[in-house]
């Protein structure tokens, strides 16, 4: 790679500040106050600012419910703003990374996503990200777009922290049992993000596209809850939680809609910048025991 530093956006976010630790000194990380991806108007005059040898984009607006009433934010984020730094990036022939969802389908039926099967959002969200795949496909330059599923790492908001609080707080938790995926570990993201990025850049011809990554395996949010129970136990943490209940996806009754498949096939990134993430169990093994070794 270039000697010039690589730049992440959405540096505070579960996969930005994976990147930063990753890159160290090699990377420039720029959270939501120093780059505002809802600010169109000035977004190309910021970048400017910067000496860089690629763009990894881990910002975006993830609020599945909120977006709902929140078309416009949601739009500029997801949509607008990776188009214009895509095509900043292509202007200076420069790599961009950007990070999509498994929310761009439809969530029917069992098997795998392809990465070329038909965009069917329920939501908002998932609209606004397929919209943001869409655009950034069409411009012309080295770009990679992969999208993940269930991401969470060891500290911030998402499923494994949010449900370490509630388990010694709660008398009951009703966790859903009728939407299945992989749980993705963000550390590992971007560690074969930059694998499959260092390696893209190898070849003679740069393979832009879009590619699935996420952890082997699938599980259901319920049986997730259930394995970090016993993982945490295996390594001598009482968790005091004393009902852990199933419900469905119609008994969650969330404002927007959830995707009951979020199964991904992963075998065209493993094929062509020959990446591929380990079972999702062994990756929980991982962050478990950094969150039992103090983060």
């Amino acid at each position: 790679m270039s000697k010039s530093p690589i730049l992440i956006l959405g540096a505070s976010g579960q996969i930005g500040k994976a990147w930063v630790k990753l890159l160290g000194n090699a990377g420039i990380g720029l959270t939501r106050q120093q780059i505002d991806l809802n600010k169109l108007d000035i977004l190309e005059q910021k970048l400017d600012q910067y000496d860089i040898s690629a763009v990894i984009n881990a910002a975006a607006y993830t609020l599945v419910d909120k977006a709902e009433q929140e078309y416009r934010l949601a739009m500029n984020i997801n949509c607008y703003a990776p188009e214009i730094i895509a095509k900043w990036c292509a202007k200076r022939d420069i790599p961009f990374v950007h990070y999509s969802t498994d929310y761009v389908f439809s969530g029917k039926g069992e098997v795998p996503w392809q990465e070329n099967d038909e965009y069917e959002p329920l939501n908002i969200y998932g609209y606004t990200k397929a919209e943001g795949d869409k655009r950034v496909a069409k411009v012309d330059g080295k770009w990679l777009i992969f999208r993940l599923t269930w991401v969470y790492d060891y500290d911030g908001k998402n499923f494994l922290t949010t449900f370490l609080k509630l388990v010694n707080a709660q008398d009951e938790i009703c966790i859903v049992n009728d939407q299945y995926g992989a749980p993705t570990y963000a550390p590992h993201v971007a560690a074969m993000s930059m694998k499959g990025l260092e390696y893209a850049q190898s070849l003679p011809e740069f393979p832009s596209g879009v590619y699935h990554l996420c952890h082997k395996g699938v599980t259901t949010w319920y049986g997730f809850a259930q394995v970090i129970l016993e993982k945490f136990r295996v390594k001598g943490m009482q968790l005091q939680a004393k009902t852990i209940k199933p419900i469905s996806t119609q008994d969650y009754a969330a404002p927007a809609k959830r995707p009951e498949n979020s199964r991904m096939s992963t075998e065209k990134a493993k094929k062509v910048l020959r990446i591929e993430l380990s079972e999702w169990q062994l990756a929980l093994d991982e962050c478990v025991s950094v969150i039992m070794d103090g983060g």
